[in-house]
């Protein structure tokens, strides 16, 4: 089943100003996050994959990045059954380009 960018209906239920804080907190530290992920897997740490991959996931359910969360909980599967630098390059690089759609439709929920 396909998940649609953003859970709409829950972001509508936020207050205003922690719907601002978490787009905000979203946007700028979800890149510094892949990054370490890449440094994660360049130093070989299955652990550090996972534990950054699991933190990323929860900050995207936070603001109902659905399909984000999705693909971040790939990446924490996949790094259980090892680091096969190729998977999980494709795999950071979807989760790149669905952070960017992502933050393009909560812009839409920003003032």
């Amino acid at each position: 089943m396909e998940n649609s960018v953003l859970n709409e209906e829950f972001l509508a239920t936020l207050p205003a100003s922690l719907r601002e804080r978490l787009i905000q907190m979203f946007s700028e530290s979800t890149p510094v996050q892949i990054e370490k992920i890449k440094q994660h897997l360049k130093e070989n740490d299955p652990k550090l994959v996972i534990e950054t991959a699991h933190s990323l996931k929860g900050s995207g359910l936070a603001i109902g990045a659905l399909q984000f969360s999705d693909i971040l909980g790939k990446i924490q599967q996949e790094a259980k059954r090892g680091l096969n630098s190729a998977l999980m390059g494709n795999l950071l690089q979807e989760a790149e380009i669905v952070f960017a759609l992502t933050v393009e439709h909560l812009r839409q929920y920003q003032k």
